[in-house]
């Protein structure tokens, strides 16, 4: 057993953190407008479309990475889930991912370069994970990928700060004296190698430990013994170090004894490479996720403009939900206006008619873009912001409580938030609430409601935000085209009593 060798730390090159500009400090907020509008599954949704398309498949199943807990793919996730779940929404973060989108979506053979660092670190990580107790060969598999990527790199001209921070640690990496050990290791065993060796023999010649190695490419005119000459002849009765192949055993204490330190060194420069997987699979897998919905969905990712924080007004045009898109042939893009002046919302409309869709356009945009994504909208100014709140009723609206008891509550939130000065979109069925607004009982706040028509009884939804309240009682039509009007269960009544035999007349 090889005594094991700590690496000389001060000659290995941290990893830059190409997602934060600086050092990260987490604040705690409210983060659960995380899991309410589903990012999660834009997280999920775009981790997937990466991974298979790799040279190596990472699933969600996956054998371990790095550790026995966790997979390239949850790594991947976690990445994504640390800047969402981070409560604070700093812009300079923010333009910092912004920049490097920016710069990768104008050039592609800047998004082909970074795709293939991801692609050897792949490699690296699939072959790690499959050698949990990792020799020799599995070690130099890896440190062929590591190779392929510092020596394959192309460095990304005139880049933003992220992607410069790439190019500083490769050359550093380049230039490192482990990096060229493990090249010259690379290079000698690439096609097989002599390997001289001197053996400390004990009596009876059963030598077992070998004291020292030299390296070096293949000599195809050495013969030194014949060709049918074993090594394991010298030792026949038992197995070098209890291994089954006792040569292979040899030849892996040779090759580690003689650079043991290098690859102590090597091994610490590998694993801080690896950093960057999860970090660069960020930029690939939302920037892909992004190119496929505009490629396939005609619709548009933008970069957002930060107003200034007390900015009276800001608009985003064409925002949409990929989420929708996804499984939807068109989407419906509509404005997100904010008014200091009026920043309440109340929106009304029949269920089904894409109220809750545009809540949640509302909070992606500003999300996404707040974090430093590109936003699903045709332009947009973004307000900085300290906070993301959501809610969704998944019961009865005022569940608990009367109606009249839920408009009041409803009210005096709505002129607290209104005197606040706190952007508010609140989707209600509470009739209340929107006479509120028109006869000024709420303050601060407009009437919206995303159109339809009524041809009948029967709704056409249209899904485009226009002014004023709804202007009809839509659920008892609406219930009617369903088929659930008076007569319609007067018939349904008859028609369960007539088949169980039960006496309706009693």
């Amino acid at each position: 057993m090889l005594r094991q060798v700590q690496p000389r730390l001060e000659t290995i090159a941290k990893a830059p953190n190409i997602l934060y500009p600086g050092k990260y400090s987490r604040e705690d907020s409210d983060v659960g407008f995380y899991e309410a509008l589903e990012l999660t599954k834009l997280r999920d949704n775009a981790i997937n479309r990466l991974l298979p398309d790799s040279p190596v498949p990472i699933k969600r199943s996956s054998v371990s990475w790095l550790n026995s807990e966790q997979t390239a793919y949850s790594q991947i996730a976690d990445q994504f889930d640390f800047i969402f779940k981070d409560g604070s929404f700093d812009i300079g973060n923010a333009n910092y991912r912004l920049d490097a989108q920016e710069y990768l979506r104008a050039n592609e053979s800047a998004q082909e370069s970074l795709q293939l660092v991801f692609n050897n670190l792949a490699h690296m990580a699939k072959i790690k994970a499959e050698d949990r107790h990792e020799g020799l060969p599995g070690f130099l598999k890896r440190a062929g990928f590591f190779c392929e990527l510092v020596n394959g790199y192309k460095p990304f001209n005139n880049a933003p700060g992220a992607l410069s921070k790439v190019n500083d640690y490769v050359a550093s990496v380049k230039e490192a004296p482990a990096f060229r050990k493990l090249e010259e290791m690379v290079r000698k065993t690439k096609d097989g190698f002599d390997l001289h060796m001197v053996w400390r023999i004990a009596p009876g010649l059963e030598g077992k430990e070998v004291v020292s190695a030299h390296l070096q490419p293949i000599k195809t005119d050495m013969r030194e013994f014949s060709d049918d000459f074993e090594l394991f002849h010298f030792n026949r009765s038992s197995s070098y170090g209890g291994e089954s192949k006792p040569i292979e055993g040899i030849v892996h204490r040779a090759v580690s004894l003689k650079y043991r330190r290098h690859m102590a060194n090597a091994e610490a420069q590998m694993n801080e490479t690896m950093e960057l997987l999860p970090q660069t699979a960020v930029y690939l897998a939302y920037l892909g996720y992004a190119n496929w919905l505009e490629r396939s969905r005609g619709l548009k990712f933008v970069r957002p403009i930060f107003t200034q924080p007390d900015a009276e007004r800001a608009v985003i045009q064409g925002a949409w939900h990929p989420l929708v898109a996804e499984t939807k042939p068109t989407v419906v893009g509509n404005p997100v206006v904010y008014d200091s002046k009026n920043p309440i919302t109340v929106l009304t409309g029949p269920n089904k008619g894409g109220k809750s869709v545009y809540l949640k356009s509302v909070g992606w945009t500003h999300a996404l873009g707040l974090k430093g994504f590109f936003v699903p909208a045709i332009s947009a100014e973004l307000v900085p912001r300290d906070g993301i709140y959501t809610h969704f009723v998944t019961s009865e609206p005022c569940s608990g409580t009367t109606l009249s008891a839920g408009e009041i509550k409803t009210r005096q939130f709505l002129n607290m938030f209104g005197k606040l000065g706190c952007s508010t979109f609140l989707t209600t069925h509470m009739e209340g609430i929107p006479n509120g607004v028109v006869s000024g009982e709420i303050g601060r706040a407009v009437n919206k409601h995303l159109g339809f028509t009524n041809n009948g009884g029967s709704l056409t939804y249209s899904y485009k935000l226009e002014d004023g309240p709804a202007k009809m009682d839509y659920g008892v039509q609406l219930a009617d085209s369903w088929g659930l009007g008076e007569g319609d269960l007067e018939a349904l009544l008859h028609e369960r009593a007539k088949k169980e035999g039960f006496d309706l007349s009693r």
